[in-house]
């Protein structure tokens, strides 16, 4: 709050001025657009209908968006009780995919590398700004709305710019904004497309490319190669309250993808769940679930991708299939297959196809299985899922091995921070 009368930045609580003496009247703000006198608990301008950007709102939408991430991949932070199963991970291939326009579906190949090229070919209807238009439309937000965001911390001031620019340039334009996801001039073709792979896919894009506009909140400009801890969460591309802690999660270090029957598997995860919460049964018994990464090299429509999802679960795990650890039924499944058989008929009725990004890590399925299957030496039922955490931590029982078509996959909390291999290492069985 300031003096109307010299400016001066009173307290709240302020009835004269310690300035200039004046008696510190009811103040009003007005309309941006239409100069408009509004109230105080306004939201929009009551003549002209523009949103009123005040310091108040800035708060609510800060508390809207506490605790969400704007996109779900292996190794982020999950609800143990609604931890996504393989008919789940299947839901992944129609949820969240853009419509993409084109004559042959089988095409994967990109013929104009620009951003309105790789913005045709992934099908996005946004007009997507440039790093260079996205730091003038910032520009001019923090002129228009300065007095505003003198008030407000850095999270709340990125959130606020962040919705100005979802509502005058698109949703995905904001999310450029808020993950620097954005293309300058001189960057090479393949990072454009990872920058636009990483915006739009479930999985994530084989580089972790970073541009961010100065001061957006908790983002630093970076290109390096996606790292084990960015898989598993525990990197800086995943943004946590304070107060969040990240569960205790392990990879397997594969040192790269194998072909197994033809599915590119690597780089898998666990952590444990409860299994009354995954059955539903009421049993305290600790499980691990096991979740899987595949290797995308080219553009893969809904079709292509249900293909690998569901072949997938053909997979062995410590000898059986993984369809055989679904905890749900075949009646689930078959209403998953339907789901993606209306998807796949009304694209090719539509001539519009949904798409799943080339060069990315994509989630595949995962597994629910008994504690001591996978740790060497677990004899103590009834511990508590903090208690075993601990002891994997501590190194009692050893690092928790699987076995996935007779190759051993050993987890493990890597000391440091390796680079993922996007490259197929080993094939086993036929393609």
């Amino acid at each position: 709050m300031q003096c109307a009368k010299c400016k001066n930045a009173l307290a709240e609580d302020a009835k004269f001025c310690n300035e200039c003496g004046a008696e510190v009247k009811e103040q009003f703000s007005y309309c941006k657009q239409c100069n408009h006198e509004l109230k105080k608990d306004d939201k929009f301008c009551e003549k002209c209908g523009e949103r009123v950007h005040n310091k108040e709102h800035v708060e609510e939408i800060g508390k809207d968006q506490e605790g969400k991430s704007p996109t779900v991949s292996a190794g982020r932070k999950k609800n143990k009780g609604i931890i996504a199963t393989i008919v789940g991970v299947v839901g992944l291939v129609v949820i969240v995919f853009l419509v993409f326009n084109m004559k042959d579906n089988n095409e994967d190949s990109i013929k104009d590398y620009s951003l309105e090229g790789l913005a045709e070919h992934y099908g996005i209807e946004e007009d997507l700004l440039t790093y260079e238009e996205m730091s003038d439309v910032v520009t001019k937000i923090e002129s228009e709305y300065e007095e505003d965001l003198k008030e407000l911390s850095d999270k709340d001031r990125s959130l606020f710019i962040e919705e100005i620019i979802g509502e005058d340039h698109g949703n995905l334009n904001a999310k450029t904004y808020r993950e620097g996801l954005l293309i300058k001039d001189g960057m090479s073709d393949s990072d454009k497309q990872q920058v636009i792979a990483e915006l739009v896919s479930e999985g994530i894009a084989y580089k972790y490319i970073r541009n961010p506009i100065n001061g957006a909140y908790q983002m630093t400009e970076d290109n390096r190669g996606t790292t084990l801890y960015d898989l598993l969460g525990k990197s800086s591309r995943f943004s946590y309250n304070e107060d969040d802690e990240i569960e205790l999660i392990l990879i397997a270090d594969t040192e790269g993808y194998i072909d197994i029957n033809g599915i590119k598997l690597g780089y898998p995860t666990i952590e444990l769940v409860n299994e009354g919460q995954v059955y539903g049964n009421g049993e305290e018994n600790t499980l691990v679930y096991v979740s899987f990464t595949s290797l995308l090299k080219e553009d893969l429509t809904t079709e292509e991708y249900g293909g690998i999802v569901f072949n997938s679960l053909e997979t062995k795990v410590n000898g059986e299939k993984a369809i055989n650890y679904n905890p749900y039924g075949e009646e689930e499944l078959e209403e998953m297959k339907e789901y993606i058989e209306e998807e796949i008929k009304y694209e090719e009725e539509e001539g519009e196809y949904a798409i799943h990004a080339k060069n990315t890590f994509a989630p595949l399925f995962g597994v629910y299985l008994p504690l001591e299957d996978v740790v060497e030496g677990y004899t103590e039922t009834g511990e508590s899922i903090e208690d075993v955490e601990e002891k994997l931590e501590n190194g009692k029982y050893g690092n928790p091995k699987i076995d996935v078509e007779g190759i051993e996959m050993e987890f493990i909390i890597p000391e440091e921070d390796i680079v993922v291999n996007p490259e197929i290492i080993e094939t086993v069985g036929s393609k």
